[in-house]
């Protein structure tokens, strides 16, 4: 193995900020182009909760490099040819760069297909519908049918919104946590250990103005 002098590295700026740029640019592309799978149904249904989507980018990412010729630690160090570690280093920060961007789109722009939508919206369902009955069974309160059937809409709206602006997700668990409490309290009030219809639309209706997502 060749050894440098360390007094005659030094990194060219100009160089190291345009391979930055193209790492950046080559994630989008990578993200933008896996989504038509991982976004598809077929995907979703069969492989979305397996862990394959960090394999099959770094795996794209790689190719890319491979195929074009594109390794950042070269460009980096200036070495006088790429080398086949660069390109493995090079995947990895590129499938790291789509995963982010994959985030930017789905959790800030919203921006989802409709099948992933669906797929978040069960996702925060079950969330949601899990807390809501623990709640209310450490509570020992029952619900009627007809609550529960109003209950479980209000949960499913929650979830739908959930889906399409992921970082409120908070604010949504907080809200139904508020209206489980109401409704204990409007149950506790009339000394009943089930849960009418009527406790449920009065939980809904005290909800403070801009109480997100139920109003």
């Amino acid at each position: 193995m060749n050894h440098m002098d360390p007094n005659l590295f030094y990194v060219d700026l100009d160089r190291v900020g345009e391979a930055l740029i193209a790492v950046i640019v080559l994630a989008f592309i990578v993200e933008r182009a896996l989504a038509t799978v991982f976004e598809h149904e077929w995907y979703i249904n069969r492989f979305d909760e397996k862990g394959y989507k960090s394999i099959i980018a770094f795996l794209v990412s790689f190719l890319v490099c491979f195929w074009w010729d594109f390794d950042l630690v070269s460009f980096v160090v200036l070495t006088d040819r790429t080398q086949f570690l660069g390109y493995v280093i090079t995947g990895a920060v590129i499938a790291g760069g789509s995963k982010g961007a994959m985030k930017l789109f789905h959790d800030v722009m919203g921006i989802k297909s409709s099948a992933r939508k669906e797929k978040d919206a069960e996702t925060a369902y079950t969330r949601l519908w899990t807390l809501v009955d623990n709640d209310l069974k450490a509570r020992k309160l029952t619900l009627s049918p007809e609550s529960e059937a109003e209950l479980r809409r209000i949960v499913t709206e929650a979830s739908a919104q959930v889906a399409t602006n992921p970082g409120k997700e908070a604010d949504a668990v907080k809200t139904v946590g508020e209206v489980v409490k109401s409704i204990a309290d409007n149950a506790a009030a009339a000394n009943r250990l089930e849960v009418s219809r009527d406790d449920v639309d009065l939980a809904v209706a005290a909800l403070p103005v801009g109480a997100w997502p139920l109003k």
